[in-house]
């Protein structure tokens, strides 16, 4: 969906405000701006609760974890760029 809307330029939203503006008149249409933008802010935040839950239901979240912290490569960057404290030695 996000792709078609992309495709939408300046001459069409102009079109579609004008018969909007036709439509609903201009006394209505702020208010029916403001419904619209609230609608889809409460439709984005529905969305994002849905993907948190199903986040938090997926039992592999925590093997894919404890592989990304066993990551050599990881490992390796982190001791180049903070490498552990050298110990005194005696003698």
């Amino acid at each position: 969906m996000l792709g078609m809307i992309s495709r939408i330029g300046a001459a069409e939203l102009v079109i579609i405000f004008a018969v909007l503006l036709l439509i609903v008149g201009p006394a209505k249409l702020p208010g029916l701006a403001r419904s619209a933008a609230q609608s889809l802010g409460k439709a984005k935040k529905v969305q994002n609760d849905i993907q948190d839950e199903l986040d938090s239901l997926n039992p592999l979240k925590d093997i894919k974890n404890d592989i990304d912290s066993m990551n050599p490569v990881k490992i390796v960057k982190s001791q180049i760029e903070d490498p552990p404290a050298a110990e005194p030695r005696n003698g």
